[in-house]
């Protein structure tokens, strides 16, 4: 079993490792910073809804990443691991929020009871 270079390491510290992390967030934030900004200070709410699990970088940390189940603590309507099952198979996922939006979402205040016990966290804090 080779060892991962990357183990422990956030996304942002691998796009950094690449240095590509500017040129990822630029991308990012020109192609659907603009969707929801009204919508989300409106309501408060603050949904992932364009999908960066197609992105190169991504796809090339998730090689090296475990293959367990992912906490998702801050879940919502749980887009973030339902926009990842439309690209890659096999992971199982743990979604919690204070105010689940979503029936795979189980109720929890993560911030004051954070959960445990996960190798990958993959998230959009609020």
């Amino acid at each position: 079993m080779s060892k991962n270079p990357h183990k422990g390491t956030s996304f942002d510290d691998y796009l950094r490792e690449e240095g590509i992390y500017e040129e990822t967030h630029e991308h990012m934030e020109k192609k659907y910073g603009h969707l929801m900004e009204n919508n989300k200070r409106a309501k408060g709410v603050y949904y992932t809804n364009a999908n960066p699990f197609y992105l190169t970088p991504f796809k090339k940390w998730l090689k090296t990443a475990p293959k367990s189940t992912i906490l998702e603590p801050f879940a919502g309507a749980n887009n973030i691991p339902q926009m990842f099952d439309t690209l890659y198979d096999g992971y199982q996922w743990q979604s919690y929020d204070i105010q689940p939006a979503h029936e795979n979402v189980e109720q929890r205040d993560t911030i004051k009871d954070f959960p445990m016990g996960f190798d990958i966290c993959i998230t959009n804090p609020p």
